[in-house]
């Protein structure tokens, strides 16, 4: 049986591992946001770190290993690139309208976090609109993380 293998340029494999890298980092921060409140876009932003980092993964490896090329797939690392864009798309997109919809400057008092998935709470007499409460640190690695899923598109 013969393989297909497209000739990977090294400068490809160097950007591979910076998108590899970028994910990692995206996955750092959801993580963290995920421990003081859970989003759903944090969710899809930590699946779409870790379907990057695999994906990358398949694409190099089975390019590079020659015992692997019988697994290479030119049609699937296309397919792989364009879905990577439009969830890296999306990631960008839903984390920066998560983190638009914090318009409140809010000071709180008595906030603590007890040590479970979503189990941050404050004690906050609110007003009629419905909101989360963030601080400047939070609000800054949602930021982080929607700027830098935009670089691994």
């Amino acid at each position: 049986m013969t393989t297909q293998v497209l000739a990977v340029p090294q400068w490809l494999i160097v950007l591979r591992g910076i998108q590899v890298l970028l994910s990692i980092i995206v996955l750092g921060i959801s993580c963290y946001g995920v421990y003081w409140a859970t989003f759903s876009e944090y969710g899809f932003s930590i699946f779409v770190s870790l379907v990057t980092i695999i994906l990358v993964l398949y694409g190099v490896l089975t390019s590079k290993i020659s015992t692997w090329a019988v697994a290479y797939n030119y049609w699937a690392v296309l397919a792989f690139d364009i879905f990577g864009v439009i969830f890296w798309l999306a990631t960008m997109a839903s984390v920066a309208a998560l983190r638009a919809s914090f318009i409140y400057t809010t000071y709180v008092n008595g906030c603590g976090h007890s040590g479970d998935i979503g189990g941050g709470y404050c004690w906050k007499k609110r007003d009629l609109a419905k909101r989360a409460i963030a601080g400047d640190g939070y609000l800054a690695a949602m930021s982080a993380a929607a700027g830098i899923s935009g670089l691994n598109l």
